[in-house]
């Protein structure tokens, strides 16, 4: 079951300079606020195009505007013109990756070599990520290299070394796998297609297609648990928001799973990014029951989401979602435990049976100048919010949630070998 609450705005587009315009927004030659197409880095260096990507089926679009995550652009180089910018050839391109993956193998060797101390492993984090800061220049054979060397840092940091390292010298770590695991925007090739495509590691499952799921996981867990080592229970989550994952950990009070709470559940959102939330985007989120149990110490949660194109399973409708508990919410007297995950589609599906209860709206009237916030309260008590951001002048509508129910395919991936297991009966 899906819960959505739709706002719909109905605004003065008028304009006579770009400060009469929104977010993303200028004022068009008509006197009209229009929305800007994203531009690729550097204009392609006049040696590409630039072309526009649906983000769900990768098919080509002829637009993309700013602000619009469904899609994304992509420099498609002319000839022999490569890199994300079409900045270089393939030949410099590929001096350039090789001094990279040289300066990584002295790495890898320093790292093996040097005594671990909390000041030479910072030092090997902020040389990793110095070394990685450019993803054209990290070639697909220097992979391996910068996660080796990232996990010998963190098992280090986990106390392999006996070591103590703060979580903030280790940024670095996460840095240089972001930039293993992002999407290319270039072919790399000169071929001139621009697709995106998913780097993958050697540990990755092929007979299963977790791609670099097993690797990246496991590393990020292994951070997760320095950086959950130095919080208290009821401290915000510490969060990491990349291209293509997203981390989340924190320790949850014993008094917010107090059961005399007026809630008997609980929920842990997974980080969204600026322009998800701009677009109001849903981020995932747990249900957690709460518990009874006395004796239940602070419950340490981290959840990882990781980009359905890094798996080559066109099955995920979703982007995975990883969690990690230290200890069962419901405590050790419970014979059951329910937890509820709400994962978000990539696509839309088709919808089943949609609630046939009339939409329920309110309408919140916007002045230039006039920054507004109205809460509206639903027959279910849900509660939608009319915003004015004092640009425009108009009406924003905003609707009570409805429920529709979807056919829904399940799979379960294993966190220990990444096997998967389903869809599950009915799909």
């Amino acid at each position: 079951v899906s819960t959505t609450a739709v706002v719909v705005v109905a605004l003065d587009n008028s304009c006579s300079s770009d400060a009469d315009c929104g977010l993303w927004s200028v004022c068009s030659g008509v006197n009209m606020c229009e929305k800007q197409s994203k531009s690729c880095p550097n204009q392609c260096s006049q040696q590409g195009s630039c072309v526009y990507y649906d983000d769900a089926t990768g098919n080509v679009l002829d637009d993309c505007k700013q602000g619009d995550i469904s899609c994304y652009n992509a420099c498609s180089c002319f000839g022999d013109y490569s890199g994300s910018d079409c900045s270089v050839t393939t030949e410099e391109l590929l001096v350039r990756q090789n001094m990279r993956t040289e300066l990584l193998s002295y790495l890898g060797d320093l790292t093996q070599n040097e005594n671990p101390t909390s000041d030479s492993i910072e030092a090997w984090t902020n040389s990793l990520s110095s070394i990685t800061q450019n993803p054209d220049e990290v070639s697909s054979d220097a992979i391996d290299g910068v996660t080796s060397i990232a996990r010998t840092i963190l098992d280090n940091a986990n106390g392999a070394s006996g070591v103590k390292v703060k979580s903030s010298g280790l940024a670095g770590v996460v840095d240089s796998l972001g930039v293993v695991s992002k999407k290319d925007s270039s072919s790399g090739s000169g071929s001139g297609n621009g697709r995106r495509y998913n780097r993958r590691l050697s540990g990755a499952n092929t007979d299963t297609d977790t791609a670099l799921s097993n690797t990246l996981n496991t590393m990020l867990k292994s951070y997760s648990s320095v950086v959950v080592s130095e919080m208290v229970p009821g401290q915000t989550a510490v969060s990491k928001v990349k291209a293509n994952f997203r981390l989340s950990s924190q320790i949850i009070s014993v008094s917010d799973l107090d059961s005399n709470s007026d809630s008997d559940s609980m929920q842990v959102n997974t980080p969204i990014s600026y322009v998800e939330s701009v677009n109001r985007v849903e981020p995932m989120r747990m249900v957690l029951p709460r518990s009874s149990d006395t004796n239940l110490e602070g419950l340490e949660v981290t959840t990882i989401t990781m980009t359905a194109g890094m798996y080559n399973n066109s099955g995920f409708s979703s982007d995975p979602l990883f969690i990690s508990l230290n200890q069962s919410p419901c405590g050790s007297g419970s014979d059951t435990c329910n937890m509820t995950f709400v994962l978000q589609n990539k696509a839309p599906v088709d919808v089943e049976n949609r609630d046939a209860t009339p939409l329920l709206s309110f309408n919140t009237t916007c002045e230039v100048g006039v920054e507004v916030h109205e809460s509206h309260v639903c027959s279910d008590n849900t509660v939608v919010v009319g915003y004015c951001d004092g640009i425009s002048a108009g009406i924003v509508t905003s609707f009570c949630p409805t429920n529709h129910s979807v056919s829904v395919c399940n799979s379960i991936v294993d966190g220990g070998d990444g096997s998967v297991t389903g869809p599950s009966s009915g799909c």
